[in-house]
């Protein structure tokens, strides 16, 4: 056993979006979370306040209403500007330990059950816990061997799952895209079959 600080490092990197108001971000926040684990494309005009710098490879772990599992295997390429919110611990593993192990680790019932004993706050919608506690919590360290056969096990589901995901994203936006102007005459069925096969 060791601490869950043994097998990821917390990441602080600051950025204020507002200092780049026409530049679109890719924003992990707690409502995008909840609504499907999509972050939202927004400009950095309409982002209002400091947000922690998300690069690749992490997973962001919520300390707001910590009963919440609110883990997060984001999905960041290495041109993307990102950013979540300052409740979210960005979270990069140490090696020999992988983001999948982090990933298991932070959503496994051991940890569940001992972050949600670190709640502070009265009120129920803003109970947190606090960064330096959930890192001094208790995880299994598996010696590299082990690790190493638990992530070739675990990596290829999750990155399916990650696959997943972004083509369910490409198909929602064809949707939105083409229903209106279906919908109101502006296109044809057979233009709109054509319009997929070139986005697919």
């Amino acid at each position: 056993m060791g601490r869950f600080n043994d097998v990821a490092v917390s990441l602080r990197d600051a950025e204020n979006p507002l200092d780049s108001p026409d530049t679109f971000f890719e924003h992990f926040s707690i409502p995008a979370f909840d609504e499907g684990q999509w972050p939202r494309r927004e400009q950095g005009a309409s982002i209002k306040s400091i947000k922690w710098q998300v690069p690749p490879r992490v997973v962001l772990l919520s300390k707001l209403n910590p009963e919440i599992e609110r883990v997060w295997l984001a999905d960041v390429g290495s041109t993307d500007r990102s950013v979540c919110s300052t409740e979210f611990l960005v979270l990069r593993p140490r090696p020999p330990f992988t983001r999948t192990f982090v990933y298991c680790a932070a959503r496994s019932q051991l940890f569940r059950r001992q972050i949600e004993g670190l709640v502070t706050g009265t009120s129920k919608s803003h109970q947190r816990a606090h960064a330096g506690s959930i890192l001094n919590l208790s995880t299994v360290l598996p010696p590299p061997r082990l690790s190493e056969a638990f992530d070739r096990a675990a990596a290829k589901p999750l990155d399916r799952t990650l696959a997943c995901q972004r083509e369910s994203r490409t198909v929602a936006s064809i949707r939105d895209t083409l229903l209106p102007r279906l919908i109101s005459g502006e296109l044809r069925v057979n233009d709109a079959e054509r319009f997929i096969g070139r986005a697919v």
